[in-house]
């Protein structure tokens, strides 16, 4: 859905990421509704199932490419009180142009359902790696990381918090990097550049989601860069630094900044936790003036060249098994449930812009 964009600087600049903006801004004005419909594609199978719905591989007939197709019920969006959401999570997707990120290649609706046609990853969700190995090393982690930060620092300069970081939602493609998918808690924040709601993973929330005078009085770009160090240790370790045997001793602890760190980790990548777990924002790594530059010049990042990994040129650290741009052994089989439709269309105004 992306016309031509002019060619990116090894790593994006000033002018270029204000150029950025601009082109951002023509595409989340633009009214796009309908551009395929469900007869376009032959349906294989189910490659992801969510809370709101779920992922289809298909195939796009006149183009015989591969997509993933996330499917959501439009009852189900209603009832879950989740239609601004879903509406905001197609805007970010058609708006969105970075190598770090999935964006948005066809949408339709049918009388029941909504459909986000979006490129297909084969190498799957790094969180299965994460399961089938004891740990990642260091270098692994630092390389999937740093994507992780400059898919943030595109998405903060469009404005956009992104609130769900978790190894299910980065997935590898052929080459061995990443793509940031799923923006169902995405926000484009206003000229205030704060939110007010409790979203996302329980183990990956920051504290000043949960603490109630700082929810009241709003947060912003925080809660990613907290969710960022939740994010290293757990490729780590396995497990969250926050882990409980409860929702409340979770959130407890993160609210009280409560962590017990390894003793055999580098301690140069402990500097850089303690530095993100800071419970006071304005303490915390990566909330200050400069920005997504704290975390990138810290020394733990030193081994990375931001511009080569920004052009995709620094050798990744590990290659999925693609045979091919449809390969689907990297993902799970789920049962296959019929679409329900109904003869007549349902929430016709909830959904009219989508």
């Amino acid at each position: 859905m992306h016309g031509s964009t002019s060619a990116a600087p090894e790593e994006p600049t000033g002018s270029y990421r204000e150029a950025e903006k601009d082109r951002f801004e023509k595409r989340w004005k633009l009214q796009i509704t309908n551009t395929a419909q469900f007869d376009d594609f032959n349906w294989k199978r189910t490659i992801g199932i969510g809370s709101f719905g779920r992922v289809v591989y298909a195939t796009h007939k006149r183009s015989n490419r591969g997509f993933a197709i996330k499917i959501l019920n439009k009852s189900t969006v209603v009832q879950m009180e989740q239609v601004e959401r879903t509406l905001m999570e197609k805007r970010i997707l058609q708006s969105v142009n970075n190598k770090f990120l999935i964006d948005l290649r066809f949408v339709f609706k049918t009388n029941s359902n909504l459909f986000l046609v979006i490129p297909f990853i084969p190498g799957g969700e790094l969180f299965t790696y994460m399961r089938n190995t004891d740990s990642f090393a260091d270098d692994q982690v630092m390389f999937y990381t740093a994507q992780v930060v400059l898919a943030f620092e595109y998405l903060h300069a469009m404005d956009i918090v992104y609130r769900d970081l978790k190894p299910e939602n980065v997935l590898l493609d052929c080459d061995g990097y990443v793509r940031m998918v799923d923006y169902g808690f995405a926000k484009r924040l206003g000229s205030d550049k704060k939110t007010y709601s409790f979203v996302g993973t329980p183990e990956y929330v920051a504290p000043e989601m949960l603490l109630p005078n700082q929810r009241k009085a709003g947060y912003g770009f925080s809660v990613d860069w907290w969710s960022l160090g939740v994010f290293v240790w757990e490729l780590k370790n396995r497990q969250t630094p926050f882990a409980g045997d409860s929702l409340f001793q979770v959130f407890d602890r993160i609210v009280r900044g409560k962590y017990s760190l390894p003793k055999d980790w580098d301690a140069v990548l402990v500097d850089l936790l303690k530095k993100i777990f800071q419970v006071d924002v304005a303490k915390r790594i990566g909330c200050g003036v400069s920005g997504s530059k704290e975390i990138k010049d810290h020394a733990w990042f030193a081994p990375i060249s931001w511009k080569m990994l920004y052009e995709k040129k620094m050798a990744p650290v590990f290659l999925p098994q693609c045979s091919n741009a449809d390969e689907l052994s990297n993902y799970m089989h789920y049962e296959e449930k019929p679409l329900r439709e109904t003869d007549q269309e349902e929430y016709a105004q909830l959904f009219q812009s989508f």
